[in-house]
């Protein structure tokens, strides 16, 4: 069930290694909450709008969660960044099984979401709702 988060995960790391590393980067952490309760297990995607390498995070039980950016780094560019939140577990579990997507498509696939990060602490949290398409689950999944 976590082989969507590891092969995303390894992504960021790769793209550090071929010459993608941050310039400036600022720590971020926040919750993420869905209809007003807590959102756990989700995937965080920051996209920085200058580019380079994406940063990540899982939350936990609470809906808390840090970013990454590669394997050492804790955080994201400085800058703009679009940003995806996700649910799903693509090709994970038993027999290539997923888990549904619970997150609408205005805040992943066709995502509105963007947020700047600035040097030093950042505390950004999500407030969600349901309301809204679903994103479609590719084919093969």
């Amino acid at each position: 069930m976590m082989s969507f988060r590891i092969a995303m995960f390894s992504a960021a790391t790769l793209s550090l290694l071929m010459g993608c590393a941050p310039g400036d980067i600022g720590t971020v952490e926040g919750v993420v909450t869905l209809d007003g309760q807590p959102l756990p297990n989700a995937t965080l995607e920051f996209y920085p709008d200058a580019g380079g390498g994406f940063s990540a995070g899982i939350t936990d039980d609470q809906g808390h969660y840090e970013l990454h950016f590669g394997r050492d780094d804790m955080g994201a560019v400085i800058g703009e960044h679009l940003i995806q939140i996700r649910t799903a577990e693509l090709g994970g579990g038993d027999y290539g099984s997923s888990e549904p997507e619970r997150v609408p498509a205005k805040y992943n696939n066709q995502s509105e979401l963007r947020r700047a990060v600035e040097a030093g602490h950042n505390v950004l949290d999500f407030d969600l709702d349901s309301h809204g398409e679903l994103p479609a689950t590719p084919r093969g999944y």
